[in-house]
């Protein structure tokens, strides 16, 4: 009998363990199956789901923390498809600008080869104190400043890809230097060059690179107004197989309005007769077609730094 007694109580304890603990275990496991299903959701891109919580326990605060997760992907998807969406849009601008660009381009450029002879020929045969001289000297100067314009829209239009082949890029960075600090424009600018002592090897077209870099260090100089220092670094970006080649300028800046519009074509907040706007429009094609990318930072009156990055050669 008293075995009988023993073996009921253990039994109802069991059943009663059981029953307690299939509870707690409903409790438990459903919520996270809920967990585990929304997981799937947002895996899926169904970024709206969310994860309701009935009590007020550990499981509801990963519950609420889950759906502030899908609210903060959800949030950089919209931000990451807006910046996409403005990226191709931006290309199909330029592509169209290019493709107008050149035929522009090649319908002006012989008339005006033609304006540019005859107006020096005439120059040649006026007198200095000829009273028409000056307009004519106007004519040249304005004709020779489409010309520049004109070669830049071909540059721009073109569009071809780079011959790449392995170079320095501090070779580069130090002819580049070598034909420019000569010039009166750099007279009174101190240019300090801190660079990567031995850097990789970078597959690059280096006359295109070289291209970009006195585009950019051109800029450096007018946007100093011919007085300032220019420093030039080169650098390995840690872990991400790029090389970053750094220009940072002590001039007037520029503005935030203006920052995401300086690589658009002829955009430029230089005076009348000093730049086309097509340098930099031209610049970040060529950047874009070697698979890096320019960065820009600035402020008014505190400089300007512009960050090249190019992929190094990959090792076989």
């Amino acid at each position: 009998k008293t075995t009988a007694i023993f073996l009921g109580i253990a039994f109802a304890g069991m059943m009663i363990a059981l029953i307690v603990s299939s509870f707690l275990a409903k409790g438990v496991l459903q919520p996270i199956r809920q967990l585990i299903f929304a997981s799937h959701q947002w895996a899926d891109g169904n970024l709206d789901y969310r994860v309701e919580a009935t009590q007020k326990d550990e499981i509801a605060t990963l519950a609420e923390t889950f759906n502030l997760m899908a609210s903060s992907l959800k949030e950089r998807d919209e931000r990451l498809k807006e910046y996409t969406q403005q990226q191709i849009m931006k290309s199909e601008r330029l592509a169209t600008l290019g493709q107008l660009a050149a035929g522009v381009a090649h319908e002006i450029n012989n008339p005006l080869g033609a304006i540019l002879m005859y107006s020096h020929l005439s120059l040649e045969e006026i007198q200095p104190d000829d009273p028409r001289r000056k307009n004519l000297e106007k004519v040249a100067t304005e004709a020779t400043r489409c010309k520049n314009i004109v070669r830049g829209l071909l540059d721009f239009a073109r569009q071809s890809e780079p011959n790449v082949e392995e170079a320095d890029a501090n070779e580069i960075l130090k002819r580049t230097l070598s034909l420019l600090r000569n010039q009166a424009l750099f007279q009174n600018i101190k240019i300090t060059t801190m660079l990567s002592p031995s850097p990789p090897k970078v597959m690059m077209d280096s006359g295109q690179i070289q291209q970009v870099f006195t585009n950019i260090i051109l800029n450096a100089a007018e946007a100093m107004d011919g007085e300032g220092e220019l420093i030039v670094a080169t650098r390995i970006a840690s872990g991400d197989g790029f090389i970053e080649i750094e220009f940072t300028d002590t001039g007037c800046g520029i503005s935030r309005e203006n920052l995401d519009k300086i690589f658009d074509p002829f955009f430029t907040t230089k005076e009348v007769g000093r730049g086309t706007g097509l340098g930099l429009a031209v610049s970040y094609g060529i950047i874009a077609r070697h698979r890096g990318t320019i960065e820009v930072k600035s402020s008014p009156g505190k400089g300007t730094t512009f960050i090249v990055r190019l992929p190094l050669k990959e090792e076989a």
